[in-house]
């Protein structure tokens, strides 16, 4: 027994370390990857926690590589083979602010002639859980400021971003990483989920606790301070290609791996805004493989004409770059230490003094993000939304000011366009709106009445008295009378018709007169949504009571039958959709739509919809709430609706089928891959886990603490090898 469990350990180590590149040689700080590792230096101290543990079997990866000038770089931790053939440097930048900040520097004004150019409103935070992301967030707090208002979305300084985080408090900035308690935030954020201390590679605190927030801030969507990417507190990792030229927007398939400059461009999307490029990359001289290829000062200084601050990328630090002085190839900096304006010479040092020692960080590298510009959105709808469509020319994502915009409302089968609403109003169509602003406009239809034939009877008088003549109409079979009015014409002089002797007939109206002159009846249905009864394919509308005036000759002697007097037919009657009436079903088939619901597994829970009903008029809304059973817990949508948001709407466009996803909530010990069963795949699994190559769930890291001791270690890959040869339970 001892032996095979010694056999089911071997080959469970052996498998995860061999998948993770230990014995292959193949580094795995970040999860395997389809190039080749090219090792240039050996023996680091990485910043990555789950590197730590595999580089103490292994030295494959490296901590730094000699640069052109000979100085060796210990931001580089790894270099790799892409799937295009070119080398990579994996860069991790990190540490605190020092002890004594730099000297400040005095700032010129801006100059005609292109000497000196200093972007203006660029705030100043000091060191927030990162110098990556406050570098980041001042960035995205200048585009606040100029233009682009949605960076910062939070109430202080009337929703626009200050020039300095002190209204949040020194290290604190909801731009840079969200936290409780800061700008008026009630739910955890960043700093809660990741951050334990500065350095710190303890797996992060939301891990096994609680559910991670979404990003929010320019920290959650550059990997800072996240053990998922391997980064330590205080860290985030940049990508650049030892060649020298740019690495655009690397992000590569594997959910180990997050490049800082990736999440420049995730977090402006998330903003609403499209990102025309990005990219990092070495400066000119500092490139491992070529020092003759790089950005320049040249470049530096377009950027800056063109408004866009840069991400400057020394040893161990990121600063953004906002001006620039072609004397001396200088450049102004906001350093992440302090409120102050700073200086360096471009491709130089920038000075770190800890009190007893000053260092000077070598710059090497810069990250640059390009947003597309700025415009105004149109966002246009239909109501409800079965009823047409809306057609913008031109059709753009985002208008420049002044734009005119033509807007064409087309109705679908069954519909009629009946006017504009929100930033646009009346009913002309096509309509023209011109673009000052964000606008909103919805277009509304109503289910278009269909005309029907109108049948109206004739009476023959024998003698003074009156008669009742009957008005049909013939309705689609199934169908029912939404709205109702027709027009009976007579000659006043030999009948009248009174308005008060018109009565209902098969169906339950309410009737009444509008026009009664001499010669002219209109009936018109008061409250046509008062059907009560499905109308058959003919019904009659109304009874009309007819009286013979003496206009009419009737004989003395013997009857006289005259010839009939027949109202004229002239009446309109039509027919539509009025929704549910009274709990009846009123409208077209093709107009209502069934909503079928179901539990997978059917034990797991139940679904409610609100309203209930059989069926339902086109766009009604429909309310789904999913409720868990015992044991079992919602875990999201299926069919004709996805994702977990629970209770949530569902738009009756046509026919539905919904399905709600239960999962138990039993956790049974070791079955890590919830199989239900135990076996040595969870062994290896768990392994894997251990060493750094595979992120388990919640619900697997419950699963995962076989010995119930608040953490996953070796111990509980020996329990699941021990319960899968069965010398445990």
């Amino acid at each position: 027994m001892k032996q095979s469990l010694r056999c089911a350990l071997t080959w469970v180590l052996c498998l995860a370390l061999g998948l993770s590149g230990v014995l292959v040689c193949v580094p795995a700080a970040r999860g395997a990857e389809t190039g080749t590792e090219t090792a240039v230096n050996a023996g680091l101290t990485t910043t990555n926690a789950r590197s730590l543990a595999i580089n103490t079997l292994a030295t494959t990866l490296y901590a730094g590589t000699e640069a052109s000038t000979g100085s060796r770089n210990s931001d580089i931790v790894r270099s790799f083979t892409d799937d295009s053939g070119r080398q990579l440097d994996e860069i991790v930048i990190s540490g605190r602010p020092p002890a004594v900040k730099a000297k400040v520097a005095t700032i010129p004004r801006s100059s005609a002639d292109g000497e000196t150019n200093v972007l203006s409103n660029v705030p100043a935070f000091d060191w927030t859980y990162g110098c990556s992301p406050t570098s980041a967030a001042m960035l995205f707090g200048y585009y606040d400021n100029n233009g682009y208002p949605n960076m910062y979305t939070g109430p202080t300084n009337g929703g626009v971003c200050p020039m300095t985080n002190a209204a949040w408090g020194v290290g604190q900035s909801p731009l840079s990483a969200s936290h409780l308690g800061i700008d008026s935030r009630t739910t955890k954020g960043h700093v809660d989920d990741y951050w334990v201390g500065n350095g710190s590679t303890a797996t992060d605190p939301y891990v096994g606790n609680w559910l991670e927030h979404s990003s929010d801030s320019t920290a959650d969507f550059m990997g800072t301070n996240q053990s998922k990417y391997g980064n330590e507190d205080g860290s985030t990792t940049f990508y650049s290609y030892r060649s020298g030229q740019p690495e655009y927007d690397y992000n590569p398939n594997n959910p180990n791996i997050r490049d800082g400059c990736h999440g420049l461009r995730l977090f402006a999307e998330s903003r609403g805004y499209t990102v025309v490029s990005n990219f990092s990359q070495y400066i000119l001289g500092q490139a491992p493989n070529d020092p003759t290829t790089g950005f320049t000062f040249e470049q530096f200084k377009s950027e800056i004409d063109a408004g866009t601050p840069v991400l400057i990328q020394a040893i161990g630090h990121t600063m953004l770059g906002y001006g620039y002085s072609t004397v001396g190839q200088k450049i102004y900096v906001h350093d992440t230490w302090d409120y102050a304006p700073h200086e360096m010479t471009w491709g130089g040092t920038y000075p770190f003094d800890n009190g007893a020692t000053v260092t000077q960080l070598q710059q090497y590298a810069v990250t640059v993000i390009h947003l597309a510009a700025i415009g105004y959105s149109l966002t246009v709808s239909a109501s409800p939304i079965a009823g047409g469509t809306v057609a913008k020319s031109p059709n753009q994502s985002s208008y420049a000011s002044g734009t005119i915009v033509t807007l064409t409302a087309t109705p679908a089968a069954g519909y009629t366009f009946t006017g504009w609403s929100g930033n646009l109003s009346g009913t002309t169509n096509p309509q023209n709106i011109t673009m000052s602003g964000n606008k909103t406009v919805t277009a509304s239809f109503v289910p278009t009445a269909r005309a029907v034939t109108v049948t109206v009877g004739s009476a023959t008088f024998s003698a003074l008295g009156s008669a009742v003549i009957d008005v049909t109409a013939t309705i689609p079979a199934g169908q029912n009378i939404a709205t109702m009015q027709f027009s009976l014409n007579y000659d006043g002089s030999k009948i009248s018709v009174p308005a008060a002797e018109v009565t209902a007939g098969a169906l339950t109206y309410i009737f009444g007169a509008n026009n009664n002159n001499a010669n002219t009846l209109t009936v018109v249905g008061l409250a046509p949504n008062l059907v009560t009864g499905v109308a058959g394919p003919t019904v009659v509308l109304a009874h009309v009571t007819v009286h013979a005036l003496a206009g009419l000759t009737v004989g003395t002697s013997t009857p006289i039958t005259l010839s009939a007097v027949t109202l004229a037919d002239s009446a309109v009657v039509s027919y539509a959709p009025v929704g549910l009436v009274n709990g009846t079903v009123a409208g077209f088939a093709s107009d209502w739509n069934v909503l079928t619901t179901t539990a997978s597994p059917s034990a797991g829970g139940t679904i409610t919809k609100s309203p209930d009903a059989a069926s339902y008029f086109l766009g009604t809304v429909v309310t789904l709430t999913a409720s868990a059973n015992p044991g079992y817990t919602f875990t999201g949508w299926s069919g004709d609706l996805t994702g977990t948001t629970n209770p949530t709407n569902v738009t009756m466009t046509g026919t539905k089928t919904v399905t709600a996803i239960f999962t138990s909530s039993t956790t049974v010990r070791g079955d890590i891959d919830g199989n239900g069963t135990v076996t040595m795949g969870d062994a290896l699994l768990l392994a894997q886990s251990i060493v750094g190559i595979a992120r388990l769930t919640t619900a697997q890291r419950l699963a995962a603490d076989v010995n119930g001791d608040g953490s996953i270690t070796m111990a509980d890959t020996l329990l699941v090898a021990q319960i899968v040869v069965g010398i445990a339970h």
